[in-house]
């Protein structure tokens, strides 16, 4: 193997890590985004799970490339039903949170 092989190889094993780090870092940003969002609503969010649901380009409001993440997750009323939310991030910062009335299964 050549040595510009080998570079690229590195430099695409590095990128991927990177990639992967940043996920990480993006849903744990999101968790902590849903369990605030959980319970200042007074609702259960269930599994403690963030889902990412679509990932996007967009632009931030200087007219940048940002990454825009959405992200779903199941939450309870009542401890009983299971409803599924929805959160947006752009960036790191919250775009909008949202609470289906729609329950998973199918339940009102």
């Amino acid at each position: 193997m050549s040595g510009s092989a080998i570079l690229v190889s590195l430099l695409a094993v590095l990128g991927t890590a990177g990639w992967w780090v940043a996920a990480a870092r993006a849903r744990e940003h999101a968790a902590s985004c849903i369990d605030r969002a959980c319970r200042e609503a007074g609702l259960q969010w269930l599994d403690q799970t963030a889902i990412l649901k679509r990932l996007e380009l967009g632009r931030d409001a200087q007219g940048g490339r940002q990454l825009i993440r959405t992200y779903v997750f199941e939450y309870s009323e009542d401890g009983e039903s299971r409803r599924q939310g929805f959160l947006r991030l752009r960036g790191r910062d919250i775009d909008w949170v949202g609470f289906g009335p729609v329950a998973v299964g199918g339940r009102p």
